[in-house]
Order: C-alpha cells, then structure tokens, then sequence
C-alpha cells in the first residue's frame, strides 16, 4: 500500500527507475515519521499529565490538605467505607475524568487504609469505578470525548443511554468485594514505611512500565495490526453488538484511542446510533480488565504500585463479570 498521496502511479513511467524507488522510499519514511511523532505525543502527552498530577497531589498531601476529606469519613467498616469511597469514585469520574479521579482518590485511600492488602483491593475497585463513571459523560473519559467530537454521540442522549449499563458495571464488582470483605480496618499506622510499604522511588518505575506499555500500543498501530484487526473482526462477525463488545475487551489489552479511531473509520452510522452508544461503553470500561488497560489504571499503578499479577488475580474477574453484565443492559436498554 503506497502511502504518499503526492506520488501519482502514472508518473513511474516519467521517472527513471532509480528516483522512482527514491521517491517511494522518501514518501514512506515522512509517512512513517509523522506516524511516530504523533504515537510519541500521545505517550508523552499522558507521561507529563501524570507526572504532574501526582507532582500537585504529593504537594497538596504535603499540606495535608487532604485532612479536610479524611477526618470527615469517620467509619472503620471496610464495607461501609468501601461503598462510600466507589460511589464518590463513580460520580466524580463523571464530572471530572477517570484518570484524575482515580489519582485524587488513590491518594486518599493511602491516609485511609494502612493495611496494604486492603489498600490494594480498594484501589481495584477505584479503578474499575472510575472508567465505568466516565463512560456514560463526554468529559469523563477520552473514548467518549473522542466520539463527541467526532459529533456520533451527543451529551444528554449519551448519559440516558450509558447511565444504567456503566452503573451496573460498577455495581456488580463492588457487590463481590463487599461479601469478601467483612471487618474492621486497622487504624494502627505502619511502624516504618521503608518496613511496610513500597520505597516511594518505586512508583516511578511502575508509572515508566505503564508509559512502556503504552509505547508498545503505538507500536502495534504504527504497523497497523489494530486496523487490520479491526477490519478481520468486522467481517467475520456480522453483529456489531459483540464487535463492540469484542473492542472493549481488546482495549485491556491496547489502548482504546486507536481502537476507537478505528471504529470510526470503519462504520458510517448516523449520529447517537446504538453502535456508537455500545463502543463508547465498552471501550470505555473494557480496560478495567487489566491494570494497563487504561489511563487510570496506569495512574494507579503508578502511585500505589500495584502488581500486574495481584490484578490479574483479585480484581480482573470481577471487572469482566461486571463489564459484561453492564454491556447486557446498555444492549437491553438501547433496544426499547
């Protein structure tokens, strides 16, 4: 496939055979290098919004402003505070996003819970709200602020038809954590963090294996795999429905941007068409699967260094259970 547009076939039997392949392999290279330069705008464009938001974080906790929040929530019970802490996640995601709503409450449960395995389960369950809570506005995720530009959704009709379905999503993992998560929590502080917890240091090696990560998501688009899938998966399956489904899931895996772009190139559907209600739900929570699967997850890897394996081990089953009980009702609730 010949990527310059400016080289016309007719003009190879103008040029000598030498400046034909020349001008080929120039074409190929300015394609390929704006490719790359927008692949690393991206990466970095989330590397230094990271780096900042938790920079503003740490120097707020400096000033324990964070106080403020922390002595109002007064219950010890890990059901009631977990609860408490994944709707305030569900709902802020929704007017803010999901990458700084979960930076934001990371941050919290670290003056909250000194018990790291408990820390650990209740920053899954955050990660899972905050990509269902912005699934269902146009600002609280990217996927879904992409499809507004693109003007295929629009901001009242999306929150009608998502609401139920992302809450669902949220609903059913945080019901799960609940019954496997009866007591108290420890108020007892730890003795020594460099005894108890991760070196702080260590949160920047975690936040580079999330960019890494990243990079290698470009890399697949750069060599167009995710396009190629795409267009493999739209013509083995005829139902859109499960192709939508099918992205999301393959978004815990890639990133969901190019996923996403590549939806919109495939499909010319009318404006707030189910399909694109349905892609902006999935791909907006299938990341949750997996703690690389999306800009929150990266966040909270991140700070709290969480391990891929723990993840994949605690809290990918129940974001699965949930993300595809959430995509029955948004199917359900697009079809009356």
């Amino acid at each position: 496939m010949v990527r310059c547009s400016n080289l016309h076939p007719g003009h190879k039997d103008q040029l000598p055979a030498h400046r034909w392949r020349n001008a080929i392999v120039k074409c190929w290279i300015e394609d390929d290098a704006a490719f790359c330069r927008q692949m690393q705008r991206r990466s970095f464009e989330k590397l230094f919004f990271l780096m900042g938001a938790m920079t503003i974080v740490e120097r707020v906790d400096s000033h324990e402003s964070f106080s403020l929040i922390t002595d109002r929530i007064q219950t010890t019970n890990k059901r009631s505070l977990l609860w408490t802490v994944g709707f305030l996640t569900f709902f802020m995601s929704a007017i803010l996003d999901n990458l700084t709503t979960t930076i934001v409450m990371v941050s919290l449960l670290r003056k909250l819970i000194h018990d790291r395995e408990d820390r650990l389960r209740f920053i899954g369950l955050i990660v899972i709200a905050a990509n269902a809570g912005g699934a269902w506005t146009v600002i609280g995720d990217v996927t879904t602020t992409m499809l507004w530009i693109k003007h295929k959704i629009e901001t009242v009709p999306v929150m009608q038809e998502l609401f139920w379905g992302s809450l669902v999503c949220f609903l059913v993992p945080l019901v799960g954590f609940s019954i496997r998560m009866p007591g108290q929590l420890s108020l007892k502080p730890p003795v020594q963090k460099v005894a108890s917890d991760i070196q702080p240091w260590h949160r920047w090696l975690f936040l580079i294996l999330g960019v890494v990560a990243l990079l290698a998501v470009g890399a697949l688009s750069a060599t167009g795999w995710l396009t190629s899938t795409a267009l493999w998966l739209d013509h083995s399956v005829q139902n859109r429905d499960v192709v939508a489904i099918v992205i999301g899931l393959v978004s815990s895996v890639v990133d969901n941007v190019p996923l996403v772009a590549a939806g919109l190139e495939m499909y010319q559907m009318p404006t707030n068409d189910p399909f694109w209600m349905l892609l902006a739900y999935c791909a907006g929570t299938g990341g949750s699967c997996l703690i690389i699967g999306s800009a929150a997850g990266v966040a909270a890897m991140g700070i709290e260094t969480v391990d891929f394996v723990w993840y994949v081990k605690h809290i990918t089953g129940w974001a699965v259970v949930g993300y595809f009980a959430g995509a029955a009702v948004v199917v359900a609730t697009l079809s009356i």
